[in-house]
């Protein structure tokens, strides 16, 4: 909605055609005309900048010729203009004897981005989520048979938006790879923090199925709360591995020690993941900025806390089956 184009592109212009072989026949160029219309109309200040001093306060004033604005009445007064130059000796030529006028409409400004000319098209979103707006935007500007040398590119919110987005893709990769390094010094293993952080991947399924089902758009603060979550989580699995690990290193088997690991630590997995989901609620449901951050959490520690306590022991049997069990992977 609200479509449209910030220039003012039909602002009335008057277009000064110049036959450059009669300006030629008179000794002018198109330099000399340019110049004349430019001190009539403005200042000749702009092309020849002349100041004077004052010796009595020391301030400079600009001086140039211009005629008076009184003066400019009429389209008459434009085509009046006498054209001279310095290397012109005779009497100066009126304007309308070298030149054409059309009556024509131009930006009212120009616009500069990177110093390349653009025209913005700005518009706003109604009852629906930024980026899939943009989305059909693109698609429908793939169809489009741009001139060569022009370009179109999204700017504005969506540009922002995709750039945050990177910005929390990498944080988020970047937070799980420094969990897992941390792990792997603590665990004295590579194989163990693997295990661990199995937890993530599922953590996002329940991410993605809570803002599926709650009609919550992927968003910046949602993704900051797939970062909350990797954290929450991650604490699931490192207390059944830890503990597994302990009853193994005393001679207990690895099926029995992944039994009694998750039946153990099932009460602090569950208290801590109904203290984050009901602090959450409430949030969740009033709604507000950080309503999808909430979503997000809740749904991802829900299906952590279920899934956990069934594929990681499984992954634990899988991968570490054949291993001895006071053995550090």
């Amino acid at each position: 909605m609200d479509v449209r184009i910030q220039q003012r592109l039909d602002y009335p212009q008057i277009e000064v055609n110049v036959d450059r072989v009669k300006a030629a026949y008179v000794g002018l160029t198109q330099e000399d005309v340019v110049k004349n219309i430019v001190t009539t109309l403005n200042s000749s200040i702009n092309f020849a900048p002349a100041f004077w001093i004052d010796h009595r306060n020391g301030n400079h004033y600009f001086l140039g010729a211009q005629y008076r604005e009184e003066e400019i009445k009429s389209f008459e007064t434009l085509e009046n203009i006498p054209i001279t130059s310095s290397d012109h000796n005779g009497s100066p030529v009126l304007l309308k004897n070298i030149a054409t006028f059309e009556r024509t409409t131009a930006p009212s400004e120009v616009n500069h981005l990177n110093i390349s000319r653009v025209i913005d098209v700005f518009s706003n979103v109604s009852g629906r989520d930024i980026g899939s707006v943009a989305s059909d935007i693109e698609r429908g500007l793939e169809s489009l048979d741009v001139p060569s040398g022009y370009f179109v590119h999204m700017r504005g919110e969506v540009q922002s938006m995709r750039e945050s987005f990177g910005s929390l893709g990498f944080g988020l990769f970047l937070a799980a790879v420094l969990v897992y390094l941390v792990m792997v010094v603590q665990f004295r293993s590579f194989l163990d923090p693997f295990i661990v952080m199995f937890a993530v991947p599922l953590g996002l399924i329940g991410v993605l199925l809570m803002l599926f089902f709650t009609g919550t758009n992927l968003n910046i603060q949602s993704i900051m709360g797939v970062i909350m979550m990797v954290g929450i989580v991650v604490s699931f699995s490192i207390l059944l591995v830890d503990f597994a690990n302990r009853l193994r290193d005393e001679g207990v088997n690895i099926e029995e020690a992944v039994v009694r690991a998750a039946g153990i630590r099932l009460r602090p997995i569950l208290m801590t993941a109904l203290a984050a989901v009901l602090g959450l609620t409430p949030m969740a449901i009033v709604g507000g900025v950080n309503m999808p951050l909430a979503r997000a959490v809740i749904g991802g520690v829900i299906a952590s806390t279920a899934l956990t306590l069934v594929v990681v022991p499984i992954l634990y049997i899988l991968l570490k089956g054949g291993k001895a069990g006071s053995v550090r992977d």
